[in-house]
């Protein structure tokens, strides 16, 4: 399975990173397809069982926003909104 999700979401982390003076964002927001791909592939790169929990990825929050479109996924300090 390609990691490619998560590759793309720590360039993310990197630009943010770059343009807030080193600071790591809070959240990294994804559509629900996107975080369920994203949490698989953090359990296949970290040999997590199938029942483990994943919240985080390199100690930021994951969030699900069930209005964002997949290709989507940002990253930010800003509590996301949940689109109720």
């Amino acid at each position: 399975m390609s990691n490619s999700l998560l590759k793309h979401i720590d360039q993310l982390l990197e630009i943010y990173k770059r343009n807030h003076k080193g600071i790591t964002p809070l959240y990294i927001v994804l559509s629900p397809d996107e975080i369920k791909l994203a949490r698989t592939q953090i359990k296949n790169e970290n040999n997590h069982p199938a029942d483990y929990v994943v919240t985080k990825y390199q100690d930021v929050n994951l969030f699900e926003s069930p209005s964002l479109l997949p290709g989507n996924v940002y990253v930010t300090n800003e509590l996301p909104e949940t689109g109720s």
